[in-house]
């Protein structure tokens, strides 16, 4: 009887040796641009407290402790310096799932994904400019930024904060006869990447002609 006895409990200690601990759950990161570019060393937060940052490709994947199961977490995604956010804080919960195969059951972790989206808080435009007219100054907010070329065209960035306008002008400069003086335009900056085109023409102004002079008749 005692043997029968010991060796239960031998079987009972066995299993409880070899049952494998519950599975710690998976949690994966992924911060990008909203033009669809990684964004690395973004701070990854679960409930206030900073566990890592995403890499080169925009990745974090960690595991959390299987004692989590059950709890509702919030992770956040902070972004580094020159973007803003557009989509980085998410509620989870961390819960197993059922399943079935082979008749049998069996209880998994869910995983967990955050994706987050950002923005930066300052983008480059492209502005386009065409008057017809060689070696005119492109001036934005008042200052030279390039020169129309041989035919009167330019292409050049402009970097600037969503939302913002952008003053845009072509002065006829030591040149007087052109009419107008200046083509202008102001354009307003929308939270996406955008090309401006500003097209106008000069003329030039004839100079009257003379009237042949005739003698006066006494």
């Amino acid at each position: 009887m005692r043997t029968a006895f010991l060796s239960i409990a031998f079987s009972l200690a066995l299993a409880a040796c070899t049952e494998r601990p519950p599975e710690p759950f998976a949690l994966r990161v992924e911060a990008s641009t909203d033009e669809g570019a990684p964004v690395a060393a973004a701070g990854v937060t679960v409930d206030g407290k900073l566990v890592g940052r995403t890499d080169a490709e925009g990745l974090l994947s960690l595991q959390l402790p299987a004692s989590y199961e059950g709890r509702r977490l919030t992770v956040e995604v902070q972004p580094p310096e020159g973007l803003k956010p557009v989509q980085a804080r998410r509620e989870l919960r961390v819960e197993r799932i059922l399943t079935r195969a082979q008749g049998s059951t069996e209880r998994r972790t869910a995983p967990l994904e955050v994706r987050a989206l950002f923005a930066p808080t300052q983008r480059r435009y492209a502005l386009m400019v065409d008057v017809g007219v060689p070696d005119l100054p492109i001036e934005l907010f008042g200052v030279e930024k390039a020169r129309t070329n041989a035919e009167g065209v330019a292409l050049l960035l402009a970097p600037g904060v969503p939302g913002d306008t952008i003053d845009v002008r072509v002065d006829a400069g030591a040149r007087p006869k052109l009419r107008p003086r200046a083509i202008r335009q102001t354009f307003t900056l929308p939270d996406h990447a955008e090309a401006f085109v500003l097209a106008g023409a000069f003329t030039e102004v004839q100079p009257p002609k003379a009237r042949p002079h005739r003698p006066r008749r006494l």
